[in-house]
């Protein structure tokens, strides 16, 4: 368990105000995307406030590493004093409410865990998993205030836990655009397909390389770069195989939050073809000017307005058609990528903790 404090001059709540910052893992290359948020909001946070870290740690190994460092994580919060508490994710936020500190703010990434209509989405969740993190989101209930980060998001928090409306508070995820940069001169045309993310069937994997095979026998020039790993890897090693098509697909393994903007730069179109849930993957790829295609889900549809840049989730045969149309032309593509770069441009992770310290200020004026 590792508690650390940062602080920075600028500070907006007063002199002193300190955030107790509750997160399971405090990187932004373990392959998590809760990860990533809770490191770039507390990296941010300290140019407005002291930032008191919580943390359960990197976990590497099953169950020694957990019985050796989640058990101790209730106690460390409840050592742990702050003028507002903010959860990461409801897991995180659990813990919080259940030790009891107060003000607390729990950000909600999603309800996937009460969502019946989206489990054929996900058959490799569990029973015993979606049990206890919809244990978790119920207790989170419990939070002064909740963050969630899309629109559309706010009505399912109310209806399914009944929680105040006027409660909610919504702040969009960001992106490090000094980090993920465009392409200096002009962009090369590589016919070049990229897909970073869990090797697995929620995450859409499989409807790629169906619509990489049609792909193919109209563009024979085209290439697939995956990155990943997961626990359907050596299935889709075989298919590769089955359908002669490892020539022409590159598996890279995990790749390192270093290498993701020059391996974004290198391609013509991130595929990000998930059939629930935001990728914030493809606000970096377009920030770095690589158009983006993702699925037509809710919160994607709030954030990537361009319909030419979502697909219908699990239609392989539409995907197939939204990526030949772009590849297709060379002018679609360049257009595309400055277009991209302006709609990333709209988020950073800068205005995303200036909007959630206004919470903590909002909440504090409360209390």
């Amino acid at each position: 368990m590792l508690t650390t404090e940062v602080s920075n001059a600028q500070r907006s709540l007063s002199k002193h105000a300190t955030v107790g910052l509750l997160c399971h893992d405090f990187r932004p290359d373990s392959g998590r995307g809760v990860d990533r948020y809770s490191f770039y909001l507390g990296t941010n946070l300290t140019n407005f406030v002291n930032v008191r870290l919580v943390q359960v740690g990197k976990i590497k190994k099953y169950p020694k590493d957990w019985l050796t460092k989640v058990w101790r994580y209730p106690f460390t919060t409840m050592k742990t004093k702050a003028d507002v508490f903010h959860a990461t994710s409801y897991l995180d936020g659990s813990v919080a409410a259940l030790t009891k500190r107060r003000p607390l703010v729990t950000t909600i990434h999603d309800l996937l865990p009460l969502k019946i209509s989206e489990k054929d989405y996900h058959p490799t969740r569990s029973p015993v998993k979606d049990f206890y993190e919809s244990s978790c989101i119920r207790i989170s209930t419990g939070s002064d205030v909740i963050i969630t980060p899309f629109k559309v998001y706010i009505d399912d928090i109310v209806v399914a836990l009944n929680y105040p409306r006027d409660r909610i508070r919504q702040v969009y995820y960001g992106v490090d655009h000094d980090f993920f940069q465009p392409q200096i001169g002009e962009r090369k045309i590589t016919r070049k397909l990229l897909y970073v993310g869990g090797l697995n069937q929620e995450k859409g994997i499989f409807d790629l390389v169906a619509a990489f095979r049609e792909l193919r026998k109209s563009l024979d020039n085209v290439s697939l770069v995956i990155g990943g790993r997961g626990p359907h890897e050596d299935r889709l090693r075989h298919l590769l195989a089955e359908e002669n098509l490892q020539d022409h697909v590159s598996l890279l393994g995990f790749v390192k939050e270093a290498d993701l903007p020059e391996l974004y730069r290198s391609v013509d179109l991130l595929i990000v073809p998930a059939k629930t849930g935001f990728s914030l993957m493809s606000l970096e790829s377009m920030s770095c000017g690589t158009p983006t295609i993702v699925g037509d889900t809710p919160d994607n549809r709030e954030v990537i307005t361009d319909e030419q840049l979502r697909c219908p989730i699990g239609n392989y045969r539409e995907l197939v058609n939204k990526i030949f149309n772009i590849l297709s032309v060379d002018k679609k593509i360049t257009d595309l990528s400055k277009d991209v770069i302006g709609l990333a441009s709209k988020y950073s992770w800068r205005k995303m903790a200036s909007e959630t310290n206004s919470v903590y200020t909002e909440l504090l004026k409360k209390s």
